[in-house]
């Protein structure tokens, strides 16, 4: 074959070649944004099953007079801490009014969160926080200080008081 036939070859089949990577582009992006809607979909649901279930918990603890507030955007239910809640000072440990608390508030929370069929088979996590005041040693804490040792002892502080939580739900003092 003759080096211009040869050429002419290559050219076209760059051509094609160039034509197919735009056809690609254009599915690639096609399917980006079907993923990007699906996802979308996706969380719409996700978000009204939580608002749900975080209603329906919220009613049932105010109906046993418990203190509870759903932030009607996300259903997460908070469970407010009063006198009958708060940890001691520095410490994680649980005390006997929060025990009681924890004994009225989880079997509601449990026996409401997977009370409907359609929901309890598309919950995979629980989530327990625990918070610490912004305060070490009777003073205002700066997260962005360079000093970071008080900021990580309240970290840890409030992660010690979600343990203590859990600890307790699932330890065999729990009813």
């Amino acid at each position: 074959m003759p080096l211009h036939q040869k050429l002419a070859l290559l050219m076209k089949n760059r051509k094609q070649r160039a034509l197919e990577i735009e056809n690609l582009k254009k599915e690639n992006d096609q399917f980006k944004d079907s993923m990007l809607k699906s996802g979308q979909k996706m969380a719409e649901v996700q978000n009204h099953m939580r608002r749900h279930i975080g209603q329906k918990i919220a009613e049932r603890l105010n109906q046993a007079k418990l203190n509870v507030f759903v932030d009607p955007s996300t259903g997460n239910v908070i469970l407010r801490m009063d006198d009958s809640f708060l940890f001691e000072k520095n410490s994680a440990d649980l005390g006997r009014s929060a025990k009681i608390t924890l004994q009225k508030v989880i079997p509601i929370y449990v026996e409401t969160l997977f009370s409907e069929k359609k929901f309890r088979d598309k919950i995979n996590t629980i989530n327990i926080i625990g918070h610490a005041s912004p305060e070490h040693q009777q003073q205002y804490v700066d997260p962005s200080a360079p000093n970071q040792h008080a900021y990580n002892f309240n970290l840890d502080l409030s992660s010690d008081r979600a343990r203590s939580i859990v600890k307790y739900i699932f330890s065999s003092a729990f009813p």
